[in-house]
């Protein structure tokens, strides 16, 4: 069963949450729910939101992107645009794009840390790339922490 989250409801339940997790945000046309990644705990916020009839994005939806290390899921060209035209009065280029296709990449005309993109226009293959560009940030910032002990072993998952 898919459940939408409204926006204020969510809202209020990130602002008691300070932690840096995932976090979906449901628009009309995506099914899929990526707060269910219970293998990559404390990551960084995955932001999905599709916006219908050229409608602006939501204002609410700003103080989550202007965090450090979000990662945006664009689904469409026409997100990509908005979000684009969106992000340049923010000046922010610390967040990551997730792009389903080149086509829609094509549409971000923003600079952001880094720009992922998916090999083929289906949700589920822009998970695996969101997916394992946190499990690599995770195992970075691990390695960083623990700098001062043996390297990591291969772990089950590898």
């Amino acid at each position: 069963g898919h459940v939408e989250l409204n926006a204020e409801r969510l809202l209020q339940s990130l602002q008691k949450d300070t932690h840096h997790q995932m976090l979906f945000l449901s628009g009309q046309d995506v099914r899929l729910d990526f707060s269910d990644q219970k293998h990559l705990p404390h990551t960084s916020r995955v932001v999905c939101y599709e916006t219908q009839n050229n409608q602006k994005i939501p204002t609410d939806w700003e103080k989550l992107w202007r965090q450090p290390d979000n990662v945006i899921l664009l689904t469409s060209a026409n997100i990509a645009r908005l979000f684009s035209t969106h992000m340049h009065q923010l000046e922010t280029n610390n967040i990551h794009a997730a792009c389903m296709s080149p086509t829609i990449a094509d549409h971000l005309t923003l600079s952001t840390a880094s720009t992922l993109i998916s090999k083929t226009p289906e949700i589920v293959a822009l998970q695996k790339i969101v997916d394992s560009f946190l499990e690599k940030r995770l195992a970075s910032f691990h390695n960083v922490t623990s700098s001062h002990r043996s390297p990591p072993q291969r772990g089950p998952h590898g």
